[in-house]
């Protein structure tokens, strides 16, 4: 290969003699270096390495010292992990040979003007995007040095002029639809432009779900006992997917080896890449984006399972908020407040059009009001194969840090379950703040079921508890013993979707479940 290559230079009439060696070494450059781009072919890059003395040979009269051949690809730091095929190794004798693995580019070495190094740092896009070179270079700059963004009609003022322009290349850098064109353009002349676009779909959930277990395996095993089951059953569920297995299943063809990630640090660029775009910015104090980075999160977590997604918007929170009056009264007269949402959600045609699928459906239902007295969204699960249909509900809670176990435990009740002191739980409550919470979902799981068919008969599926704050590895939290239809998620296991943009201290100012 690198021979064709070679003979192709040698045709060209200004620098054939040299390659061909008729000059006098001392007349040759001191230094020469042959550079093999795009080597994305891990076998083919071993063998230049294995071969090299003999091949440098044919060509050592091109400089005065020997010629020195660079490989140049991503993935090829793959040769040395521990669970591929390779060699383990770059060459027969080390000392003739190193690996390189270039993590980020080095902004402070680039000759920027102030407003694209603003737009570099500040850009909620722009700033995750620029740790990959390709990305930066060929996509990121480009659009934020485009002149256009200079033109102004607005002032004629040289300091209002200069601010307009460097708040413009912020916006730009923090506009996603912009923006995206660095992943795709990374996608499209990566290694993988060759691939259909369903085996790059497929590849780009590889890469989602190792960063996820990834993530979560680091606390597994030091979680609280209270909460290590359900961590270790996340982690099971992911492991034994065909996404995650194709990881090992596949050296040659797998995330590694494509340039999609990297066992020595994978950046936030290619980590962004990995959730399609599926994430949101998040700021302190912000729970409603929390509420949408969780059911992101979870979307994407069932489409490594197979599942088709979808998002909704209701007109109504299920149940409402309750009113000042007290709770037996609220639960007495939450039967006819149902009924008539139900009757006006049904004429909602955005909500349940085109939901009848032969395939896994997921639906991600966002409740109609930020102050929702339920689970902050509902989950669709449709799986035609098992023939069955679940209504999960996923309650949301944005704190810095864990609260007292109390309050914790309060927190179930928005999700319909009645959590007691000695970890009994009941799932379908009677009475309480849980009992008016199970009601609104049970009335959703019969509306459900009367717009899609009796061939759907929905029903109450799992409760999640999503939390922004470390998993516990010392105080016990709060969870419902012996309860499979319960699940927790903390921030490790919310990657790679929570740390792509950035996490800010979260602070929790709801307290209406209490």
């Amino acid at each position: 290969v690198l021979g064709e290559l070679m003979t192709e230079f040698e045709e060209n009439l200004d620098v054939g003699a040299w390659v061909r060696g008729y000059w006098n070494v001392r007349s040759c450059p001191k230094q020469v270096a042959i550079i093999v781009d795009e080597a994305t072919d891990i076998d083919l890059a071993e063998g230049l390495v294995a071969t090299v003395r003999e091949t440098m040979t044919k060509y050592r009269k091109l400089a005065q010292e020997p010629v020195l051949l660079v490989i140049a690809g991503v993935g090829l730091d793959a040769v040395k992990d521990n669970d591929s095929s390779f060699s383990m190794r770059v060459g027969t004798n080390p000392e003739y040979s190193r690996l390189v693995v270039m993590k980020s580019p080095c902004i402070e070495e680039l000759q920027l003007n102030k407003a694209v190094l603003l737009a570099l740092e500040k850009g909620i896009f722009a700033r995750v995007l620029k740790t990959n070179a390709r990305m930066l270079f060929r996509s990121v700059l480009h659009i934020l040095q485009m002149s256009m963004h200079k033109t102004d009609a607005f002032s004629r003022e040289r300091d209002t002029k200069r601010r307009r322009y460097e708040d413009r290349l912020v916006q730009i850098g923090s506009f996603s639809p912009i923006m995206d064109h660095g992943p795709r353009y990374y996608v499209h002349w990566n290694s993988v432009r060759h691939l259909s676009t369903q085996e790059r779909f497929r590849l780009l959930l590889q890469a989602f779900a190792y960063h996820l277990v990834e993530s979560t395996k680091k606390v597994a095993q030091n979680a609280e006992e209270s909460v290590r089951a359900k961590v270790k059953e996340g982690l099971a569920l992911i492991e034994k997917l065909d996404a995650y297995k194709m990881i090992r299943e596949r050296p040659h063809e797998n995330i590694f080896s494509l340039g999609l990630a990297s066992r020595s640090g994978t950046s936030s660029a290619l980590k962004y890449m990995s959730t399609f775009g599926l994430t949101c910015n998040l700021r302190s104090s912000f729970g409603n984006e929390f509420e949408e980075l969780s059911a992101l999160h979870f979307l994407r977590v069932m489409e490594l399972q197979g599942y088709e997604t979808r998002r909704v918007t209701l007109k109504y929170a299920w149940p409402p908020k309750r009113s000042k009056k007290k709770l037996a009264n609220a639960i007495a007269g939450l039967d006819q407040i149902l009924e008539k949402q139900s009757e006006d959600e049904c004429k909602n045609e955005e909500s349940l059009q085109d939901v009848s699928s032969e395939n896994k459906l997921c639906i991600a239902f966002s409740q109609g009001t930020p102050t929702a007295q339920g689970g902050a969204v509902l989950f669709l699960l449709r799986d035609p194969i098992a023939k069955e249909s679940k209504l999960d509900s996923m309650q949301c809670k944005h704190w810095a840090s864990r609260p007292s176990e109390d309050t914790c435990r309060l927190w179930w009740n928005s999700i319909g379950v009645d959590l007691k002191d000695d970890g009994t739980a009941d799932m379908e409550p009677t009475r309480g703040a849980a009992a008016y919470s199970y009601k609104g979902i049970s009335a959703f799981c019969k509306l459900l079921t009367k717009r899609l068919g009796d061939d759907w008969n929905v029903t109450v599926g799992e409760r999640h508890l999503v939390m922004s704050f470390a998993t516990p590895t010392e105080k016990a939290f709060p969870v419902p013993k012996n309860e499979d239809g319960v699940k927790v998620w903390f921030r490790e296991m919310l990657e790679p979707t929570i740390s792509v943009l950035e996490l800010c201290d979260p602070v929790d100012y709801n307290t209406d479940e209490q």
